[in-house]
């Protein structure tokens, strides 16, 4: 029975609550929140969450929005209406075990990072409607894939990389990497086709250079074979 219609902000609102089993939050008045920051993080005992009615067409930031909640398994997302408002899908569900996610219809137009959007997400198997990203504006999308290791497929026709790049920090013993791809699709065991569109472009020559790693390197003699006829590992 909250009241939230004039609520903007409910960041960290859950955040690590670790025995919470259910919550009904269907019918929440969530048309004038802006920042949906950890607001399920880490609820590890959560197995289902029906935030399908939730408009969300203010929001900017979904940063690690239902993270680590490591025993959800079911979020049905079908009716959300992402808009161009969104700029931030950092680990947005990076440790969950959902098995399907339907992105279809999202407004990517102006988010700057993709970083671990799906991270170890080790149970899914399917990602509708990633074909209609607009990614034009990307400059991270390192980890995004990192784990999923149940998906065959991946439509990234519409996926644009060309502002990716790959920057370091000064601090030699713990490098940060943003704005790249890093291990974008690494440990993806069982990936045996990815479609890619004119406008992707992978960072780096994938030879010598670390920083590079796990990002369709040169060609190679396992995993994946690309519609140039050649094999890369990943």
């Amino acid at each position: 029975k909250f009241i939230t219609a004039s609520c903007t902000n409910i960041s960290n609102m859950f955040y690590s609550c670790k025995v919470l089993t259910t919550i009904d939050v269907s019918e929440w008045d969530t048309s004038g929140i802006t920042n949906m920051t950890r607001t399920f993080f880490a609820c590890s005992a959560i197995t289902e969450l029906d935030l399908n009615s939730w408009d969300v067409s203010k929001v900017t930031t979904f940063n690690y929005f239902l993270s680590h909640s490591s025993s959800l398994v079911k979020c049905n997302l079908s009716n959300w209406k992402v808009t161009s408002e969104c700029t931030n899908f950092n680990s947005m569900f990076a440790y969950t075990n959902i098995t399907s996610i339907d992105v279809s219809g999202w407004d990517t137009t102006n988010v700057l990072t993709f970083s671990g959007m799906f991270r170890n997400c080790n149970n899914i198997e399917e990602i509708i409607g990633l074909n209609d990203f607009n990614t034009t504006n990307g400059l991270d999308f390192s980890e995004m894939f990192f784990g999923c290791s149940k998906i065959k497929e991946l439509d990234l026709s519409g996926f644009d990389t060309r502002k990716a790049k790959y920057i370091k920090t000064a601090n030699s013993t713990y490098p940060i990497t943003s704005n790249s791809m890093k291990y974008m699709f690494n440990s993806m065991t069982l990936l045996e086709r990815v479609t890619l569109g004119e406008n992707f472009s992978f960072v780096g020559d994938g030879t010598s250079d670390s920083q590079y790693s796990a990002v369709l390197p040169t060609p190679n003699s396992y995993n994946i074979t690309g519609a140039d006829g050649n094999w890369y590992s990943i």
